[in-house]
């Protein structure tokens, strides 16, 4: 990057910090909350300035440049801090459906609630694409349970102790999880999303704010 302004923006901005007593108890009393520090991830950017978006191309909200496609490899370089610290977990509080989507590879929620309801929004809204998808819950075109979804954040959690392990793999937590899922249902306004689509109008933040927000 030799032509790139290094006082402007950053290749990648990375906030994380120990927490001794992390603020989760009231999501489950049942978590186990004495296993250790956790390390929590306030916010990561990975982007490229140098790239623009071209016509096809479209941002997840909050972006202002396209990523640069190391989100991963960050993550388990994350997970190697968080095991050289002692922590008993790492946990990220996500502000975008798609944040918590891409999370959901290793990370799942505290509360069985918000669980099953991401389950049943990836079940409901398939195979629409991520980015539609995140969009169209941010303006407001998805329905659930007969109301205007609104994103709900809570921690979600990747385990690197072993009681905490045991209560993402208890049978309550599992149940909870699929009576949550199967309480919610969500639609989609298909009609408007389509022509939102066609009139590039969707990929934009509500009031056409395109700032970058921390995800």
């Amino acid at each position: 990057f030799p032509n790139m302004d290094l006082n402007s923006e950053p290749l990648v901005d990375l906030v994380f910090r120990l927490e001794q007593v992390p603020a989760l108890d009231r999501f489950n009393s049942e978590f186990p909350l004495d296993c250790g520090p956790f390390l929590y991830i306030q916010w990561i950017c990975l982007q490229d300035p140098e790239k623009k978006y071209h016509d096809l191309d479209v941002p997840l909200p909050g972006q202002k440049f396209p990523g640069l496609g190391l989100g991963w490899k960050v993550m388990l370089i994350i997970k190697l801090i968080a095991r050289r610290v002692g922590a008993a977990a790492v946990y990220n509080m996500p502000e975008y459906y798609h944040t918590a989507r891409l999370y959901h590879r290793y990370f799942h929620y505290i509360d069985p609630m918000l669980e099953g309801r991401l389950l049943a929004l990836d079940r409901d809204t398939f195979p629409m694409h991520l980015v539609d998808t995140s969009w169209a819950i941010l303006n407001g075109l998805v329905k659930e349970n007969g109301k205007t979804s609104n994103w709900i954040g809570g921690p979600q959690v990747l385990p690197l102790h072993d009681d905490i392990r045991a209560y993402f793999n208890s049978t309550k937590y599992k149940e909870l999880v699929h009576l949550h899922m199967n309480q919610n249902e969500f639609h989609v306004d298909t009609n408007t999303l389509r022509d939102m689509i066609r009139n590039r109008t969707l990929y934009r933040e509500p009031g056409d704010i395109r700032k970058q927000t921390r995800r």
